[in-house]
């Protein structure tokens, strides 16, 4: 993967660069920059990207693009123009991880210098909008001046007083050659006109240029009686003709470096005209004469009929603005046409003016980037995590997201295109979608980084497993846009909730076995010490035994009596020896069925309670009709489980009832049931002796008994009932007061 990315970086035509943020050591160049400015890896940036320069850059980004912590802030976008080549760069710097782990500068840039140097075409302008007032003066056939008009008195400062009676030559700044003067006199004196131009000054001694015309005044028999001239200040003029022979040799260089050439086509007499730039556009020699159907045969063959269609169609009004493809000598390049059209009165076209400018190497950066787009789309849709850019503002509006996005949040990009529809679509309780989106609101809005990081949201469906999500939003600078990402905890956090399932399974295990302990050592110990003290009692009768029938002088009188000790010690102490051998088959009867309950294998299914229940009540008829007791069933919802075990529960919870009933007062007991969370919670209550607080927890321990001695039993039911229950990922729990009654709850999973 690096090595195709590196290989993509190399065959794009754009500068691409990695610099370390403290050192400036350029760690990495893709072959465009080095055929730039050679193989400067491992060397210093502002060192080799750059001339004149004593240390770091004035310019350098660095502290654009991470904040003083360190952290990056991101794409940090501008232009410049390098001082070693001359050329312009779009640019783009961003701060990143570099495989050894340090933070480093990437810097993406495209030479733009081509777009910088194309400028506006000048405007052709129709005419001079501005009309000057000419001076002019008389003389008479000696050259003396005869008359000036106010014209003159502006231009040069002198009244008419001050210049009648001199000669015009004390106007100019350097004396008239010879020669011009010869061209004077001769030009007039035979009727004509000279015209030319001369420095002059003016009284308060500056002088302008002036264009002049001199020419005789004859009266009517055609003979010259006096000469005449007027004079014009020239100077912006001439400037303005030096301004525009200079613009329009930066048009056309201008032309030439933005390959841009300019035509003009009479539509009346099919006469196309072409800029210099235009044929080497077309690759066409200068001064080739042209028509539209020359122009024609160099647009690439696919493109005929497009170029044709849409000129037909700017004949008939239609703008025309188009790209097409060229082939100029034998290869293929692609240029942008633009054009006005003229018509007449009747709406006819009769003249088209308009550029055409060299795109080929823009479409090439277009078709690079694209590649790029495509690339990076592709590495988003395969991350494992989700992507989006969106405002939040406070709708949320989506301008990106990477397919994986709407995956973790269990919708889809269709769903999420409509404006503002993100908490409909990802949160279904309204309850909890409103906090949510208080929340994110809240975080967003206080621009805090930590904030702005939530972790194991629930994303809930009904009927659906509940996923787990967390997510992170990035701001973007300068951009009311956020980067948001999102990744599916739900895997994590199902192991997390098995492991909490599994301690609290362990602890409960550990509780058990604890209770073992404490009952081997009591339960079982009190039987044993009274089995070895009895057996002792045994022991110590048969040596009295032995004694009277070794010493015995009289059979009868000791048969007498080795039957009164067999009889009566004896018989007594074997009949407690095996009371307390009952006791202890009957503990460790009961330990074995409850180890056994815990290995047994559930089969779990969809159970029909008020079935289930029916068979349990039908079961204990005899039981309640002997204690003057009622039993109760309300409807029942369903629930999924072991048949076996959840009709041992309900027996054990309803038997229990019946044996702590109230003699005071007629037994009720009653059992019903209703839906909770995805749970079903069954209640058996009764109107018993009730339990004390302190005894409601114990009793769900092993051989905890609340009368012993008035109830039969090894104090296993709650036991066995708690084990059932946790083993169905459910819950027990008791309500009860002395002398009121008990409800025993239990809730088990609904589906």
């Amino acid at each position: 993967m690096k090595n195709s990315l590196v290989e993509i970086l190399d065959n794009i035509e754009v500068l691409v660069y990695v610099a370390d943020l403290k050192t400036y050591e350029i760690l990495y160049v893709n072959e465009y920059t080095r055929r730039s400015f050679g193989d400067i890896k491992g060397k210093i940036c502002w060192q080799s990207l750059q001339v004149g320069q004593n240390g770091p850059c004035s310019f350098c980004t660095n502290d654009k693009i991470v904040t003083a912590e360190g952290k990056p802030t991101g794409v940090y976008h501008w232009e410049f123009q390098n001082t070693i080549s001359g050329k312009w760069f779009d640019i783009r710097d961003t701060a990143i991880d570099w495989e050894d782990g340090r933070t480093v500068r990437l810097e993406v840039a495209t030479d733009i210098t081509e777009r910088k140097k194309t400028e506006e075409a000048l405007k052709f302008r129709s005419g001079i909008t501005e009309q000057l007032n000419a001076s002019v003066i008389t003389t008479g056939l000696d050259l003396k001046i005869t008359w000036v008009n106010q014209a003159f008195s502006s231009l040069y400062g002198y009244s008419a007083d001050e210049v009648i009676g001199q000669t015009p030559d004390f106007l100019n700044s350097d004396p008239l050659s010879e020669k011009i003067q010869s061209d004077i006199y001769l030009t007039v004196s035979s009727g004509g006109i000279w015209t030319g131009e001369a420095i002059n000054r003016r009284k308060d001694g500056t002088t302008f240029l002036c264009e002049l015309d001199i020419f005789p005044l004859k009266n009517d028999s055609g003979n010259i009686f006096a000469y005449a001239g007027h004079q014009s200040d020239i100077t912006d003029r001439k400037q303005a003709e030096k301004d525009l022979i200079k613009k329009q040799y930066d048009l056309t260089k201008a032309q030439e470096m933005g390959s841009i050439g300019t035509w003009e086509l009479d539509l009346l007499k099919n006469q196309l005209i072409w800029t210099d730039q235009n044929y080497r556009n077309f690759g066409v020699p200068i001064g080739t004469p042209l028509t539209y159907e020359i122009f024609l045969g160099c647009v690439h063959p696919d493109d005929r009929d497009y170029v044709h269609t849409q000129w037909s169609a700017a004949l008939n009004g239609k703008p025309y603005d188009i790209e097409h493809r060229l082939i100029v000598d034998g290869k293929v390049r692609w240029v942008r046409e633009k054009a006005d059209v003229e018509f007449d009165e009747n709406r006819k076209a009769i003249k088209a003016i308009g550029f055409t400018q060299d795109i080929t190497e823009h479409k090439k950066a277009e078709d690079k980037l694209r590649e790029s787009e495509t690339f990076i789309r592709t590495v988003l849709n395969n991350l494992p995590i989700g992507i989006a850019v969106n405002s939040v503002d406070p709708n949320v509006t989506f301008d990106y997201m990477n397919n994986n996005f709407p995956m973790c949040y269990r919708t889809t990009k269709e769903k999420l295109a409509e404006p503002d529809a993100f908490w409909d679509s990802v949160y279904e309780d309204p309850k909890f979608r409103k906090e949510m989106k208080k929340r994110v609101l809240d975080d967003c809005s206080s621009g805090d980084p930590e904030r702005m990081y939530w972790v194991d949201v629930p994303i809930a469906r009904k009927g659906e497993e509940t996923a787990f999500i967390t997510a992170r939003n990035i701001p973007i600078p300068d951009k009311h846009l956020m980067i948001s990402t999102v990744w599916d905890v739900t895997k994590r956090k199902q192991v997390e909730q098995a492991l909490e399932h599994l301690n609290d399974k362990l602890k409960q295990k550990n509780k058990e076995l604890e209770q073992l302990v404490s009952i081997t050592s009591h339960d079982l110990r009190t039987p044993l010490v009274n089995i070895a003290g009895y057996s002792k009692e045994i022991t110590k009768s048969l040596k009295e035994v032995a004694f009277i029938l070794q010493n015995a002088e009289d059979l009868t009188v000791a048969k007498e009596k080795v039957s009164l000790i067999v009889e009566s010690d004896i018989a007594e102490s074997e009949s407690y020896i095996s009371k307390n051998i009952f006791k202890m088959e009957n503990l460790l009867s009961a330990l074995l069925n409850l180890s056994r309950l815990g290995q047994q294998e559930l089969k779990k299914e969809k159970l029909n309670m008020n079935n289930m229940m029916a068979d349990i009540a039908k079961l204990m008829t005899y039981q309640v009709a002997n204690i003057d007791t009622k039993l109760e069933l309300s409807e029942l919802p369903f629930c999924v489980g072991d048949a076996i075990q959840i009709n041992q529960l309900f027996s054990n919870l309803i038997g229990n009832a019946l044996k702590y009933l109230d003699s005071e007062r007629s037994g009720v007991i009653k059992v019903s049931g209703r839906k909770e969370h995805n749970h079903s919670v069954y209640c058996v209550e009764d109107n018993g002796i009730g339990i004390a607080p302190e005894h409601q927890e114990k009793i769900f321990e092993i051989f905890y008994q609340l009368e012993p001695s008035k109830v039969n039993g090894e104090g296993l039911g709650l036991s066995i009932a708690r084990k059932v229950v946790n083993s169905h990922g459910g819950k027990i729990w008791v309500e009860s007061e002395l002398c009121k009654g008990s409800k025993f709850f239990v809730s088990l999973p609904e589906d």
